[in-house]
């Protein structure tokens, strides 16, 4: 008599999800829907975050601007920056006259060698002056542009983790997108399969989640490292999802992966 069914039947779940099964066309694998690229979004400066106009399942495009945090203080850095590269600017035409005058009266012998020199050394120092204070500039105003977070392109907010007035410090994740426009399918086969697995081999996958529709791929990547079960990470891109967009990440899927018959054709 079975004590425990409900253990029983966890358990045989647990063997069909988990153990590839071969079958007489092809291999079968249980994996997972993934996005072409996920990324976590984070400040790279201290700043307080004064707007987040986007929340998760938003589409977002390339050089949208996600998060916006406090410049004010960096603006008046800024302003400063900018009056110094200005203030060294005046100081150079100056300097510049002063030089020429020098070098006029030096040919009348009206000057020391000596003043000549120090005319044109104060020349010289303006221009590096300004071109430290040009620099300032260009650092001040860098540092503007990372009080805001583009998305580096089109995706889906899939996390939001920050809100207005928030005081974000550096590295602090901030979102986390996905790009959706394409999608894979992720998997591991074991090692006495492998063999049979290529790059741009097809695949069938049926989602549970769809009423197992089949979608359709290829094998765009495998990893030559196995793990400690002796199974190895396989990837297909999905290349026909027409009349799928209720095809998401994450949701489970069993793949086929088409395999040559004896004869060298496929079926």
């Amino acid at each position: 008599m079975l004590r425990h069914p409900a253990l029983f039947c966890s358990a045989a779940l647990f063997l069909l999800l988990a153990i590839d099964v071969v079958a007489a066309d092809g291999i079968t694998a249980t994996g997972v829907i993934v996005p072409d690229r996920r990324v976590t979004l984070s400040a790279r400066i201290s700043g307080r975050i004064i707007d987040i106009p986007v929340e998760a399942g938003d589409v977002v495009k390339a050089g949208q601007t996600l998060v916006t945090m406090d410049d004010t203080e960096l603006q008046a850095e800024l302003a400063k920056a900018r009056a110094s590269a200005a203030l060294a600017s005046v100081e150079i035409e100056h300097t510049q006259r002063v030089d020429a005058r020098l070098q006029r009266l030096f040919k009348t012998k009206s000057v020391s060698e000596d003043a000549l020199d120090e005319a044109r050394y104060s020349a010289g120092a303006a221009v590096q002056q300004l071109r430290i204070a040009e620099a300032e500039v260009a650092r001040v105003q860098a540092r503007i542009r990372e009080m805001r977070v583009l998305a580096p392109f089109d995706a889906v907010v899939t996390e939001k983790l920050a809100e207005m007035g928030q005081l974000a410090a550096p590295s602090e994740n901030l979102l986390v997108i996905e790009d959706h426009s394409r999608l894979k399918f992720q998997t591991r086969i074991k090692e006495q399969d492998i063999p049979r697995i290529e790059i741009g081999q097809r695949v069938r996958v049926r989602v549970d989640a769809l009423d197992m529709t089949t979608v359709e791929g290829v094998v765009n990547k495998i990893v030559p490292s196995g793990d400690s079960a002796h199974s190895f990470m396989v990837e297909a891109e999905l290349t026909k999802r027409a009349g799928l967009a209720k095809l998401y990440p994450s949701m489970f899927g069993k793949a086929e992966f088409v395999t040559a018959d004896p004869g060298g054709t496929e079926p």
